[in-house]
């Protein structure tokens, strides 16, 4: 039942890589058919493997090797499938204990994979938005008040490294005396999910210097929370 199952792929092969075994999963998988492959050279029906780690493994199989491949592209010209796959290969025995050929488990991991690459490219677009914006942006955690993120214009602000200013509360940044004040406009910001301040409203560079400035917030949420 585990072979005839469609959600991990299995494929075996003899000493010569013939294919000798490949079950629905892998069907699914590459689009061809068990009697395509059935009997012929692996690396003849998939070019990819001669340049590929998972080539590698089904070599190191037949010696009497086991490999795990990491995440790894598949490219199945004759059917126009593509995406990603990890896998294990390990060898065969007979009853005497000679290795017979190798298997490959292989699991399909492309939405996955597919999900984190389209992550990556969110985090970086975001990080290039704010590492060029002409203003000074900070992130705070609306519960907290801790700041979680901060951009290069803070950096010139405030006179401080922004990963630094990562896990200062936001009220280090303003005149202590006026602490109160400047939490009020916080919380009153954070209930209106929009605001902007522009009176007496100054930030404390590290150099001592009061920086007068105006402040446009808004709330969003990221990742579950409020910021």
């Amino acid at each position: 039942s585990f072979v005839r199952s469609g959600k991990v792929g299995i494929i075996s092969y003899d000493k010569e890589f013939r294919v000798t075994l490949w079950n629905p999963a892998m069907e699914q998988m590459t689009d061809l058919q068990c009697k395509e492959v059935l009997g012929k050279n692996a690396f003849d029906c998939f070019p990819f493997l001669k340049k590929a780690k998972e080539g590698d493994a089904l070599k190191d199989a037949v010696k009497g090797e086991e490999t795990r491949v990491p995440v790894s592209p598949f490219d199945i010209p004759q059917t126009g499938r593509y995406g990603y796959f990890d896998s294990i290969h390990f060898p065969l025995y007979d009853a005497q204990g000679t290795i017979t050929g190798g298997m490959g488990i292989i699991r399909n991991v492309t939405e996955q994979k597919t999900a984190e690459m389209a992550l990556e490219e969110s985090e970086e677009s975001y990080r290039k938005l704010i590492e060029t914006a002409s203003d000074a942006i900070f992130m705070a955690d609306t519960e907290t008040g801790i700041i979680l993120d901060a951009n290069k214009r803070a950096e010139e602000l405030t006179g401080i490294p922004s990963e630094r200013i990562t896990g200062m509360h936001y009220l280090q940044l303003h005149p202590k005396e006026d602490a109160e004040y400047y939490k009020k406009g916080f919380e009153n910001a954070v209930k209106k999910g929009q605001e902007t301040s522009t009176e007496d409203i100054f930030v404390c560079h590290k150099d001592g210097r009061r920086i007068p400035i105006e402040i446009s917030s808004s709330v969003i949420e990221l990742g579950g929370k409020k910021v």
